[in-house]
């Protein structure tokens, strides 16, 4: 569980990535550069100690907040994904277009 605040005044927080250690003094929730270098399901430190002070109602609500937040984020991925797919469809048919007149027009010379 992931929480949806942002305090500044926490120290940087230390864990490794796949690739090099990651240094930050932010929060999962907030950045997506971040969510995305640490594996899911792991809490930054930050997220940790904001958490440790919220009721079971908080941290359910958070959840569902995140929850809802990474859906969405699945979503606008699986468009942008569609959407280029798309553009690679259309060009390979302008391709086999330009192909075909290519072919024609040396057929006729």
């Amino acid at each position: 569980m992931l929480c949806l605040m942002y305090n500044q005044n926490f120290d940087v927080s230390s864990f490794l990535s796949q690739k090099d250690p990651l240094m930050t003094n932010g929060s999962v929730m907030l950045d997506d550069d971040i969510a995305a270098s640490v594996a899911k399901g792991i809490i930054t430190p930050l997220d940790e100690k904001l958490l440790a002070n919220r009721t079971d109602d908080e941290a359910i609500n958070e959840s569902m907040a995140l929850s809802i937040q990474c859906a969405s984020s699945v979503s606008n991925m699986a468009r942008r994904l569609q959407v280029r797919g798309n553009e690679v469809q259309e060009l390979r048919t302008q391709v086999l277009i330009l192909q075909r007149r290519n072919r024609r027009s040396s057929a006729g010379e």
